[in-house]
């Protein structure tokens, strides 16, 4: 069961973090480019130019998700404090009251995590889908067993985040595993998390494919 102490602990640090990233992120200024956008959208010569318009429609989506992002923050900070002044108030512990805020509390830092990593992805094509390209390196079949491990990882982790993956090129190895693959990933800021997979991937192991069963 949660210990209720720690639990109002996790709650009061959590509402400090909610507030300050709330305070941040400059919500008065998001709602006032939120409708600065909406008129614009509104306006009737809106789609004379349809490339500028399609930034506008993805601006407008942008502010809309975050202000929701900061908001839903607000309410389930809000339940938990509830859920913890309850608990104060009664005369005996509800464990499931605990376990509730307790959960919330958990959801909700992973949430202000991803939140936070998002922040931080300002480059220029950050936000953007990317393409990722997997070459086996010298290892032969090892390093082609590899690869394919490489391409299914990055296939599962896409999927995971509820990105759209598609294996767009693939080159079979010789005995095992791939030689080269190509993968599309489509969804908001896919490329800012996987800027920073570029390079040579290496893995030390002992070989399934050595008689000798050496580390390669």
């Amino acid at each position: 069961m949660q210990d209720f102490y720690n639990l109002r602990k996790d709650v009061e640090a959590a509402s400090d973090r909610v507030e300050e990233i709330r305070a941040s992120a400059g919500l008065q200024q998001l709602e006032k480019e939120l409708a600065e956008l909406e008129m614009k959208a509104a306006d009737s010569s809106f789609w004379d130019n349809r490339a500028e318009a399609q930034e506008t429609l993805q601006a407008l989506t942008d502010v809309k998700d975050k202000i929701n992002l900061l908001t839903d923050f607000k309410t389930k900070m809000d339940d938990a404090v509830t859920i913890v002044k309850l608990t104060e108030e009664m005369d005996s512990t509800d464990a499931g009251l605990l376990e509730e805020a307790a959960s919330i509390i958990k959801e909700l830092n992973k949430a202000l995590d991803q939140f936070e990593l998002t922040q931080l992805l300002s480059g220029p094509y950050d936000k953007e889908g990317a393409v990722i390209s997997i070459t086996a390196g010298a290892g032969g079949t090892d390093a082609q067993d590899w690869a394919d491990m490489l391409l299914r990882m990055y296939v599962r982790w896409g999927e995971k985040q509820r990105y759209k993956t598609r294996v767009v090129e693939k080159s079979l190895g010789e005995e095992a595993g791939i030689k080269s693959a190509v993968i599309e990933v489509e969804g908001r800021y896919a490329y800012g998390y996987l800027s920073g997979e570029k390079g040579t991937h290496r893995i030390v192991r002992q070989s399934p494919f050595n008689a000798k069963g050496l580390r390669q």
